[in-house]
């Protein structure tokens, strides 16, 4: 009697059956049986217990004769998956980066180290099809948003709700200014990876964003004093679409996203955009 148990990446046509991404093998023969089990994984696999192997085929076979009575391993050069089904996981993800927008004013001007860029893609659904080397992916999450002034100038909001910028006041000392929204936002993504196991890929997309109302801070020291001023409800746009790349090679990510929408709405302040770029995880 034989018994085959079977996991993914395994092809059987008509009396074969190929086993794929195949790392190691370990025969055991005793008295009544001999077991040959397969263990494979993608980016590395080991028997005898790693709790991280994920595909393992076994087929253990009775015999009559006790000729042999021992245990052997070797290894086996790896071959490229050719996955037998559709793919679904759920993965998530978190970058962060610096703000360099674009489109500026003359007389405005951001401090891109200080003005830090938040993302968390809280759950991502990636759909990789039969046989194929792209990754299709949708997902929700959320992203911080954050611009920092370097100049001598303060954001300020007149009674219209324009933003403008301001002198501090003569004499202040310690000044900060900078605007924050966040977004809850829907990224809608392609891959195409380079090799069967993914340590090199490229994704593409666009990022759908509902930004919630943001507002401004500004912080500074007069005359022994801290002030610390913030003005809310500032009129940034609600729904914004971001065009984002990722570059991923052997596990370590780098983004740069893009909006070609204006932070703010016209007629509500300077239209400048919003230009990012760091790490992704």
């Amino acid at each position: 009697m034989s018994a085959l148990v079977y996991s993914q990446n395994v092809t059987v046509r008509r009396d074969t059956t190929i086993f794929h991404d195949v790392k190691e093998v370990m025969i055991i023969t005793t008295d009544s049986a001999q077991t040959v089990r397969l263990a494979c994984k993608m980016g590395g696999c080991l028997l005898g217990g790693d709790p991280h192997t994920d595909k393992v085929y076994e087929k253990t076979t009775s015999i009559s004769d006790s000729i042999l009575s021992a245990t052997s391993k070797f290894y086996l050069a790896p071959v490229e998956v050719e996955p037998d089904t559709d793919e679904v996981k759920i993965h998530t993800h978190f970058a962060i980066g610096l703000t360099a927008p674009t489109n500026v004013p003359n007389s405005m001007s951001f401090n891109t180290w200080e003005s830090v860029e938040l993302m968390w893609t809280i759950g991502q659904i990636d759909y990789t099809p039969r046989n194929c080397l792209q990754t299709y992916s949708v997902g929700l999450g959320v992203t911080w948003h954050n611009f920092f002034l370097k100049t001598n100038k303060m954001f300020t909001k007149n009674e219209n709700g324009y933003i403008d910028l301001a002198d501090f006041p003569d004499g202040a000392e310690r000044r900060w200014s900078n605007m924050h929204y966040w977004s809850l936002s829907v990224p809608l993504l392609f891959t195409q990876r380079f090799d069967r196991r993914g340590l090199f890929k490229l994704t593409v997309g666009a990022i759908v964003n509902y930004n919630k109302s943001g507002y401004i801070k500004n912080t500074y020291e007069l005359n022994q004093l801290e002030y610390d001023i913030r003005t809310k409800e500032i009129e940034n746009r609600p729904v914004t679409v971001d065009l984002i790349g990722i570059m991923k090679i052997y596990g370590i990510g780098l983004y740069c996203r893009y909006s070609p929408f204006s932070v703010l709405k016209d007629n509500y302040g300077p239209q400048f955009h919003s230009l990012s770029f760091g790490l992704y995880f």
